[in-house]
C-alpha cells in the first residue's frame, strides 16, 4: 500500500489517499480500511456527505425530509428512497 498526502491548507482539510499494490483485492482493502476508521469513531464519508455509496444516519435523513418534503433534490442520497415524496 502506497500513501499520498495532500490538502486544502487554508481550510485545514488534509487527505491521505492510498494506492493498492498489484494483486491486492481493492474491494476487500476498502472494506478493511473503512472498518478501521469506523472503529476509531470516524464518520464515513467525512467530507463530502453521503452520496449514493453510504447510508445516512436517521437524524440526517429526518433533516433531508424536513428540507425536501417532496424528495425532489438529490433523491436517493444516503441510500434513501429515490421516489417522489419519499414513497
Amino acid at each position: 500500500l502506497e500513501s499520498v498526502y495532500f490538502g486544502h491548507f487554508f481550510c485545514h482539510v488534509l487527505h491521505q489517499d492510498h494506492v493498492a499494490k498489484k494483486g491486492v483485492d481493492p474491494v476487500a482493502l476498502k472494506k478493511r480500511m473503512t472498518q478501521l476508521l469506523v472503529d476509531r469513531g470516524a464518520a464515513v464519508p467525512a467530507e463530502h456527505n453521503f452520496g449514493r455509496l453510504y447510508p445516512a444516519p436517521e437524524p440526517l435523513i429526518a433533516h433531508y425530509r424536513e428540507l425536501d418534503p417532496l424528495n425532489m433534490f438529490n433523491a436517493g442520497v444516503g441510500e434513501t428512497s429515490a421516489k417522489k415524496g419519499w414513497g
